[in-house]
């Protein structure tokens, strides 16, 4: 059972598929050149393009990565306005807005990131997880800050937010058990850093309308996530996976919102595969000929659950 519980809360590998990064990266120039000529089209007409924001995640930037980091830190100071999470203003038209978050609270993050964030004065919100606050989470060079030093990381431009108490997914638990994970986070951090937190990010991104209601119940503010989706209140916000490793152009095409589709083109995957699934196994159960000796029945364990998408 312990082993099992581990597993669940330990972070999964996220593949660095070059082909896929390549087919991702052509998209996303279409859309960007579709994009601009839409809104060269539209100021013919008088319409000005809307203020934008996008949110960029990170985890882990390890020693070896803080040149590439840092490279990344200077683009988004060329190319966007850089934001609070929390501090998301009306934007003038044209404005790109640009708001950097970490999940976990590595410290490989605090030691190597946080100081370039710094140094340029970009703001950024660091997802915490309260009850393995000093803990590996299965890594083997790499921890998560203790108590001491998530302290000291919080200042004008560090802001730290929840990311539950053990990082369970918070969709396989009851309400009772979601409830926990949410309000002891919330409290243990208060606690800790003597200061509200307002801000969560639900762990592989794994969180549906009753785990939102869950969350606006323990007193969170704002919910990001691990895709695009968003509400007209600004309650839920959505991001997108950044690297130190990304390419130039890739990164730079996160930070205008060109890889925006990516998200969605996920969850398209996961209900076709969902919906041919369905229909093969309608398939079979048409095809088999009656017979009293045969089963041709398919009980819910034969079927793949494709109710979540892992994002990395």
């Amino acid at each position: 059972m312990t082993s099992q519980v581990q597993k669940q809360t330990e972070m999964p590998p996220y593949p660095r598929r070059p082909v896929v990064r390549s087919i991702k990266l052509a998209v996303s120039i279409c859309v960007y050149l579709i994009t601009k000529v839409w809104w060269l089209f539209a100021r013919m007409f008088g319409v000005k393009s809307p203020g934008t924001v996008v949110g960029i995640f990170y985890h882990q930037v390890l020693a070896a990565e803080v040149a590439q980091f840092s490279k990344q830190m200077d683009i988004l100071q060329r190319t966007a306005l850089p934001v609070g999470a929390d501090k998301l203003l009306d934007l003038k038209p044209g404005i790109n807005a640009v708001f950097v978050t970490a999940d976990d609270a590595w410290k490989s993050f605090a030691d190597n990131a946080v100081p370039e964030l710094v140094k340029r004065k970009i703001p950024c919100t660091i997802f915490a997880i309260a009850g393995r606050l000093g803990d590996s989470l299965g890594e083997v060079d790499d921890r998560i800050v203790s108590e001491t030093e998530l302290r000291q990381l919080r200042s004008s431009l560090i802001t730290i937010g929840s990311h539950t108490l053990t990082h369970p997914r918070l969709t396989t638990l009851s309400n009772a058990d979601a409830l926990v994970e949410l309000s002891e986070s919330h409290k243990r951090l208060r606690n800790l850093l003597d200061t509200d937190v307002l801000l969560f990010c639900p762990p592989f991104g794994a969180a549906d309308q009753r785990i939102l209601e869950l969350c606006q119940q323990a007193g969170y503010r704002h919910v990001y996530m691990s895709t695009l989706v968003s509400s007209c209140d600004n309650f839920v916000l959505g991001r997108i996976r950044a690297d130190p490793d990304d390419w130039s152009l890739e990164f730079r095409l996160k930070l205008v919102g060109a890889y925006n589709w990516v998200p969605w083109s996920i969850q398209l995957k996961a209900y076709l595969i969902s919906w041919l699934n369905t229909l093969r196994s309608g398939a079979r159960r048409h095809s088999i000929p009656l017979d009293d000796h045969l089963d041709n029945s398919c009980t819910p364990s034969e079927m793949p659950d494709h109710s979540m998408t892992k994002l990395g």
